[in-house]
């Protein structure tokens, strides 16, 4: 937000250069908000308590009462995170992002 103000103070056009940037933190809270950190079976197990991260990141309260079917519940695949690396604090995720596209792959 400073960013875009200050590009903003020095020509308006200039803010949309964070467009990208904020493209690439809209997806990274989508995937925080799809990450699951509490998966729980319930004693009669038939029930399950799922407990998500908020688009911040935050664990979220556990509710002890919001139970899920088991017969209910699909799965669906893994979320990737292809938006916010975490390697380069404080930089902005599009100069990130060109900084981890000069590395080379690992070997395995």
């Amino acid at each position: 937000m400073i960013a875009t103000a200050a590009l903003a103070l020095v020509n308006p056009y200039l803010s949309l250069l964070m467009a990208y940037d904020y493209f690439l933190l809209l997806g990274y809270a989508k995937v925080l908000n799809q990450t699951t950190f509490v998966l729980a079976l319930d004693q009669n197990k038939r029930e399950i308590y799922i407990n998500r991260l908020n688009f911040l990141g935050y664990h979220t309260k556990f509710e002890e009462n919001k139970k899920y079917r088991l017969r209910s519940v699909k799965y669906v695949g893994e979320y990737v995170n292809e938006y916010v690396t975490i390697d380069n604090k404080g930089l902005l995720p599009s100069i990130s992002r060109m900084m981890n596209f000069s590395k080379l792959p690992e070997k395995k």
